[in-house]
């Protein structure tokens, strides 16, 4: 299980500094990795993020709330994209790609790299 949570805290550390200091490109790269008409297929991600995280709480009890809560909204988040109205969908990731300020962007970058950095953290320490 610690695996799997390294992988998915350094997939954040990663995707959050890339977010912060390379804002453009990381929005084209994840335009073109994850298509607005393909969000139902991608869906997959977040919610195997959040039963990983899910699963890990019960795992690393230290950290259970944070990676309990975070897990949850994983897995709410891959339910929304596969359930969800694509017309939603779309214009959600329409604005994330094109119409969401930099500093918005490079917040859900600093964000997603704290987050990342906390569970590394939790995990180095038990």
């Amino acid at each position: 299980m610690d695996i799997a949570l390294y992988i998915v805290s350094l997939v954040w550390i990663a995707m959050g500094a890339f977010l912060v200091i390379y804002t453009g490109q990381a929005r084209s790269f994840i335009k073109g990795v994850f298509p607005p008409s393909r969000a139902k297929v991608f869906a997959v991600i977040p919610f195997a993020f959040g039963v990983v995280l899910v699963i890990g709480a019960f795992y690393r009890t230290q950290m259970f709330w944070l990676a309990f809560v975070l897990g949850l909204l994983g897995i709410l988040k891959g339910i929304f994209l596969f359930l969800g109205p694509s017309d939603r969908i779309a214009a959600l990731m329409q604005w994330w790609y094109g119409k969401a300020s930099d500093r918005v962007v490079r917040t859900g970058g600093l964000i997603a790299f704290f987050l990342g950095s906390v569970i590394f953290s939790y995990i180095r320490q038990g």
